[in-house]
């Protein structure tokens, strides 16, 4: 979800006349993941036993909704300030914003393979 949001902000700053529905959009991404991280945090809480420290997941958990609780301000804030045009600089942020979600995906993703390895052998 964290891609997703990051590339509606990309998509957003690249054409700011649409800012109100981007927002909106990123608005949606971000209460889905709130609702996949409140899961999260109530199967760990009720499992014996977990693959990957419980302080880890946690973590993990809240630092990706994080992500998405800043990608959601900022598309909130170009709205509300009606901000019409993106620098440069601002366009090339959101790239590696984007980026770097995808290389957290990827990370997160070898994470919970091994931790399905581990649990279903």
């Amino acid at each position: 979800m964290c891609v997703n949001g990051a590339g509606t902000l990309r998509a957003m700053l690249a054409d700011l006349g649409k800012a109100e529905e981007h927002a909106a959009g990123i608005h949606v991404i971000e209460r889905e993941a709130d609702g996949v991280c409140q899961q999260a945090m109530e199967l760990l809480h009720t499992s014996f036993s977990t693959p990957i420290d419980r302080g880890d997941i946690h973590l993990i958990a809240s630092r990706l909704d994080d992500i998405l609780d800043h990608i959601e301000a900022t598309a909130q804030n170009l709205w509300l300030y009606d901000v019409t045009t993106a620098r440069p600089e601002a366009l090339e942020m959101a790239t590696h914003l984007v980026e770097a979600t995808r290389a957290m995906k990827v990370t997160v993703d070898a994470l919970c393979a091994k931790a399905a390895v581990w649990i279903f052998g």
